[in-house]
């Protein structure tokens, strides 16, 4: 029986992280640029250079925290881009989308122990960062790692864990 393979996509304005996985392999990773406008992540999103039948793509969804440090208006912009990225994504693998909250993926764990038990799970051993955790190590069994700076992780680490979320649905 083949894996189940998962496109996970961790939406920015500017930096949207996404990686390709099954439930036991990261296969590949990396990080969608825009612009900050709508319009340029549509069209970067088409180039995501994942050229292979997807089981589900799964987008994280924004929820907006009343009293939360992120205002309300902000949220609603991230919410367009996960919805656009999402839709393009959709569009060209034809497969089956969901845009969990996080509060529905990761529950209530901080960001970088939630990376950490993803790299885990892949077999990754990784530091903690402000915030975020980002791998360490050998990483050329995984595709577009190398490419990626530090920074990159914030998102990537998140999108590892939007598909390992997805393989275990899938």
């Amino acid at each position: 029986m083949a894996q189940e393979l998962v496109l996970g996509i961790d939406p920015d304005t500017r930096n949207t992280g996404w990686a390709l996985a099954t439930k036991h392999k990261l296969i590949a990773v990396g990080v969608i640029r825009g612009d900050g406008t709508v319009e340029s992540m549509f069209v970067a999103a088409h180039g995501v250079p994942v050229q292979r039948d997807m089981d589900l793509i799964g987008v994280e969804g924004q929820e907006i925290h009343h009293g939360g440090k992120a205002p309300p208006h902000d949220i609603i912009k991230l919410a367009q881009f996960a919805g656009v990225i999402g839709a393009a994504l959709k569009g060209i693998y034809c497969c089956p989308l969901e845009i969990p909250k996080p509060s529905e993926w990761k529950k209530q764990v901080p960001k970088p122990i939630h990376q950490r038990r993803s790299y885990t799970a892949y077999g990754l051993r990784c530091d903690e960062a402000a915030g975020y955790c980002y791998p360490v190590g050998d990483l050329s069994a995984i595709e577009g790692a190398s490419a990626l700076n530090q920074g990159d992780w914030k998102h990537v680490g998140d999108a590892i864990g939007l598909a390992r979320w997805g393989a275990d649905r899938v």
